[in-house]
C-alpha cells in the first residue's frame, strides 16, 4: 500500500460508536422540516408573489424552528 500513512493501520478496531435515534426525535425532525418549512413556504408565497423570496423564507423559517425548538434534545 504506496502513499497510506502508518496512522491508518494503527486505528484501534476494537471501539465504534453507536448512535441512538429515536422515534420521536425522528418525527419531531420531519415535523419542523417538512410540514414548517411548507408551511413558511407557501406563506411566503401569498405575501411575497416571488418563488426566490419564498425559498428564502423556506430556509430561514427551518433554520429557526430548530434554534426555537432544538430537536437534539437529551
Amino acid at each position: 500500500m504506496i502513499g497510506l500513512s502508518s496512522s491508518l493501520t494503527s486505528l484501534p478496531t476494537s471501539e465504534f460508536q453507536v448512535f441512538v435515534f429515536t422515534l420521536s426525535s425522528i418525527k419531531r425532525y420531519f415535523l419542523i422540516e417538512i410540514v414548517g418549512g411548507t408551511a413558511f413556504f407557501m406563506l411566503g408565497r401569498i405575501l411575497f408573489h416571488s418563488d426566490l423570496l419564498c425559498l428564502a423564507c423556506n430556509i430561514i423559517a427551518s433554520q429557526m424552528l430548530n434554534y426555537v425548538l432544538p430537536t437534539a434534545t437529551s
